[in-house]
This record gives structure tokens, sequence and C-alpha cells, in this order.
């Protein structure tokens, strides 16, 4: 009989007989100040100090058994803590009364005990790496594990251990209304009220404020209404002439066809010239100026393809710390994959990454776009704009978005004019279908289609570009990417095998560039 494989066991991170750090002397101190100055010395460290951050579970009870004298508006001193341990039938777990009036002759005042405070909590943090790195190499090595979720789990809870290292002191109200008023007052002689990311399209940002920091926002819409256009003149707008940096996930395209469209809306050259390469001396040098803006744009593009819900939350928080990206934006919500070994339908998946994605945006407190498709239910109804019931796939995505956005252009389904009467050439709506901190309403902009770019009513639509005025309606539409995404029914199945292609048809007709 051949022997039975061994059962692999985790290494222990602490060796044996090795005490995780800890300052025991630095605790009696510290609660010695409590008993000793009562309110006064426990107000200091309260916002540092909580019941588990102490190392020995009796100095944990009795700072507990503090907070809750201090809460119920009862003075701290020796004889109340010790009655309150007595009455909760703690006494005899931390020593008795005479360890807790021995904790008084550690220390003559408080004058140090906030210092002292931050020494405690910096052990605590040492602590709770140990045990994180303990548990993590545990489940690591059970196979039953899903190593993405475990990555995932992980790297949130280190992102949590950060965030409770000590902060700055609370500070007054009246300092804080001087700042206030201070901040108003320069906000009204710039005229400013953008708070979020702008997108410097003045309509769209006059109802928003901008992108806001830890909304989860969806921009929807059918093929061939500029998504990507719209997104990459989002992330072109913030990171060029605002400086915010951004992360753009791109699910479809490469990250070249990303650089070449923000290129054709920067230099405003036709993008299909960008493509073939048939362009011009004058052309050629507009590209070298404009190559040079965005060299030093803050714009980071990952075009890896199938990540999950999970990679994007990885690689997000890492560019955080290391770009501190203040805006995402994904290509597109579909074709992110769930990881998780569950099988669920696609609905149930949709659901997972849209909740995902609204604590992904809370968790780095910026906001996060997801593009998304709508279903063919707009294509049946007579004025063609698009409603919250048309996101495909899952009711979810309505419910997690702080707002959903709907791109629609009356143009693309031959309407000439509005009903108003006005001419509907190059126009395109955004649609704020839901805004759940702010009012909802239609913004109206300009759709250059050879440039791929969108831009405000007032803005020319070529800049001085002597190239503007060429006639580009006998090829199609530049922004409309055939994949297989724009045809599939809505039956709710896996997009597992989409095949993309970015190639552009003409209608038996040479390009006119």
């Amino acid at each position: 009989m051949p022997d039975k494989p061994k059962k692999t066991t985790a290494p222990q991170i602490i060796p044996a007989g090795k005490v995780p750090p800890n300052l025991v002397d630095i605790e009696e101190i510290v609660l010695g100040a409590i008993l000793l100055e009562g309110d006064d010395a426990l107000t200091k460290v309260m916002d540092l100090l909580k019941p588990e951050t102490f190392y020995n579970k009796k100095h944990g009870v009795i700072y507990e058994t503090m907070l809750y004298l201090f809460e119920n508006s009862i003075p701290i001193d020796l004889v109340s803590v010790v009655r309150e341990l007595q009455k909760q039938h703690k006494l005899d777990f931390v020593g008795g009364a005479s360890f807790v009036a021995s904790l008084t002759s550690r220390i003559a005042s408080s004058a140090n005990i906030e210092y002292y405070a931050k020494l405690i909590v910096e052990k605590y943090l040492l602590r709770s790496l140990i045990s994180l790195c303990n548990t993590t190499i545990g489940k690591a090595y059970d196979e039953s594990s899903d190593a993405f979720e475990l990555l995932d789990e992980t790297e949130k809870k280190l992102f949590e251990l950060a965030d409770s290292r000590p902060q700055k002191d609370a500070q007054s109200i009246g300092d804080l209304t001087i700042k206030v008023l201070e901040s108003l007052k320069s906000l009204g002689e710039k005229k400013e009220t953008i708070t979020g990311v702008p997108t410097d399209f003045y309509e769209l940002d006059a109802i928003t404020a901008g992108w806001q920091p830890s909304d989860f926002i969806v921009v929807a819409a059918r093929p061939a209404m500029g998504k990507t256009a719209f997104m990459l003149s989002c992330a072109r707008n913030a990171a060029i002439k605002y400086g915010v940096p951004v992360l753009v996930f791109s699910l479809e395209m490469a990250a070249t066809q990303i650089v070449q469209r923000i290129m054709s809306a920067e230099a405003n050259i036709p993008i299909n010239k960008l493509r073939t390469g048939e362009i011009t001396p004058f052309e050629f040098e507009k590209i070298t100026e404009t190559l040079k803006k965005l060299s030093d744009a803050p714009i980071y593009i990952n075009d890896a393809s199938g990540l999950t819900i999970y990679d994007i939350r990885v690689k997000a928080r890492r560019m955080k710390v290391d770009k501190n990206i203040g805006l995402v934006i994904i290509d597109y919500l579909q074709l992110i994959r769930e990881s998780g070994k569950n099988k669920q339908n696609r609905e149930q998946q949709i659901a997972a990454i849209s909740r995902s994605l609204k604590e992904l945006a809370k968790e780095l407190n910026i906001p996060v776009i997801a593009l998304a498709q709508l279903s063919r239910e707009v294509e049946k109804r007579a004025d063609k704009k698009p409603l919250l019931s048309d996101l495909r796939e899952s009711g979810a995505i309505e419910q997690d978005a702080d707002m959903v956005l709907f791109l629609h252009r009356p143009e693309y389904y031959g309407f000439t004019v509005d009903e108003e009467g006005n001419s509907t050439e190059k126009m395109a709506y955004v649609i704020i279908g839901k805004h759940r901190n702010g009012p909802t309403g239609e913004v109206k902009l300009r759709f250059i289609k050879e440039y791929a770019k969108f831009m405000n009513l007032d803005e020319s639509d070529s800049s001085g570009d002597p190239f503007a005025s060429v006639d580009v309606s006998g090829y199609e539409e530049e922004v409309i990417l055939p994949s297989k995404i724009n045809n599939m029914e809505d039956t709710g199945e896996d997009d597992d095998l989409l095949d993309t292609s970015f190639n552009i048809d003409y209608d038996d007709e040479e390009p006119p560039f």
C-alpha cells in the first residue's frame, strides 16, 4: 500500500516562545493617568484606544469599564471603576481592587498620555499584522480556498488596518467654522461650484458638481451612442486640464487604440488617419505637440482581458497607493468576470459585480464610473430615449449606482430636429436618469464623430483645424466598434466568448481622407 500523503501545515509566523509586540507597562501608565485625572485624561485618548487595543486582557476590561462610566456621565476615579467592575462581576478577573489601585502608583499626571497611547496603538497594529498574516497563510494552505477571493479579502483588511492608524486630533468647531468661511469666501471669489472631479462639460458639472468621491456612476447607452468616446473625453479633461490621475480599465479595446482615440480628440485629427498612417506633415507636427502634452498626463490604462472584479479591486487599490488616482473608469461593466467558485446566473453575477464596484468607490473614496449596455427595448420605443428599466441583465445596477447617465443621439436614429424644431446635427443628450444626491435632467453636448469626442455646445468643432469641414458622411461613424456584444440577444447568458473586431467597414467607397 502506498504511503498516505502527509498533511501540509502552515508555518507559524511567531516562533515558539516569542511574545507578540506589546507595551504592558505603558498600558498601566495610561490607565493610571485616567484613574488620577478622570474624564480629562480619557478624552485625550478615546479616539486612539479601544478595549481590544490593549495587549493585556485585564487592561482592556478596565478601559472598557472606564468608557462605560464616561458614556453614562459617571465620574471616573478609583472608587467608581472598582464599583462598576464589581457590579459587572469582573473585579476578580482583573486582579481585584488592589491591582486597580496599584495602577495609580505608576504615574503622577496625564501630561504625556497621548504619546503613550500612540505607542500602544503601534504595538496593536504590529500584532494585527501578525494575526492577519497567520490567518492568510492558514487559508492559503486550504485547497478549497479561492485565491482571488483570499487576495481581495487580505488586501481589504490591510487597507482597513492602515485606516486605523492614529489620526490627527479632533478640531474645535470654532476652528472649523473659520476654515469653512474661508473656503466659502475663496469659492465665491473664484465662482467655483465644482466639488468633485470636473468633466469640463459645463451644464453637466452644474448639475453634478463633478464626479463625487465614493460615488458609483453608470454611463449606459445602446451601441454607437459614443460610450467610449464620452468616457475618454471625461478622462482626458480630468487628467489634462485638472491634473486628476485617472485609471482606465479597457476590457474590450487595446490600450494603443485608447491612446489613438485620445490623440485624435486632443489633436483634432480624424482617428482613421491615425490608424492608416496617412497624415500630412502639418498633421504630424500637431501629433508631435499632442504627444508632448499627453506624455505628462496622469492617465493609466489597463487593457488586460478577462479581468475579474477582484482583479479590478486589487489593481485599483494598488494604483490608489502608488499614483493617488482620483477617478476609475471601466469599459465596460458587462465584460467584467465574476471569479467566485459558486455557479451563478448572469444576473446574479452582474449584481455581485455592481455591489463590489460601489464598495470600491466607498473604500477608496473616489468616483468609479462603469460603462454599461442597454437592452434592445430602447429600439422599440418611438422616441428611442433610454430608461432605467433598459439596463441589461440586472436591476442591481440601478440600485447600487449613485448616478445613472444615458447617452442618446437622435441623429443616429434619423431624427433631424428635436421637439422644438431645432437641428439635432452633431447633438448628443446626456440624460441623468438617477441622481441619489442631486437633481436629474438632460444636458446637451456636441458630438464630433470624426474625432470621437464630446464637447460643450459653445465650443468650436475644430478649434481652428483645417480638416473640420471635410465631408465624412461616406463612411460609417468612427465611434462604432463592431463587436458581438452589440448584437447579442438579451438572454442573460454569460458573455465569456465575446469576439471583438476593430475593423472599419466602408460602403464600397474609399474613405474621403
